[in-house]
């Protein structure tokens, strides 16, 4: 039975992101991502859920009993810091380009009061001329 830090940790490495490019992602302080990661403590249901969409799964996949193989789903978004490591800019330039809608790989839809990003694993790696996994 894997626990919710182990579960974190395998969809992390999945993504490639790491904790401070998760606590940028999420809002969080770096330390209370580390908490999370190390079995400290355990997410709120909103931060679960910010969490959730940060790695590019459900909550249920957080939450569940087996704990993810370590590769990137290719019929799933792409994490955005996933994305702008892979093309070499900032997260902000990767959001404001999905937000006005110039970036080909991807787009935002504006929720309420936040974006979600939806960046395609296919076309990002049509773009960069990389494969997805870093």
């Amino acid at each position: 039975m894997a626990t919710f830090a182990a579960t974190l940790k395998a969809q992390m490495q999945a993504q490639g992101i790491n904790q401070t490019q998760l606590a940028a992602a999420i809002g969080l302080s770096k330390s209370a991502v580390s908490q999370l990661v190390n079995g400290v403590t355990n997410p709120s249901k909103p931060t679960l859920e910010l969490l959730a969409a940060a790695l590019g799964c459900t909550v249920g996949e957080l939450t569940s009993e087996e704990a993810p193989e370590a590769t990137l789903d290719l019929e799933r978004d792409v994490p955005v810091p996933v994305a702008a490591k892979l093309i070499g800019k900032p997260e902000e330039f990767v959001r404001k380009a999905l937000i006005q809608g110039t970036a080909p790989f991807g787009f935002a839809v504006k929720g309420e009061g936040r974006y979600s990003f939806s960046i395609s694993p296919h076309k990002l790696a049509e773009y960069t001329g990389k494969g997805v996994l870093v």
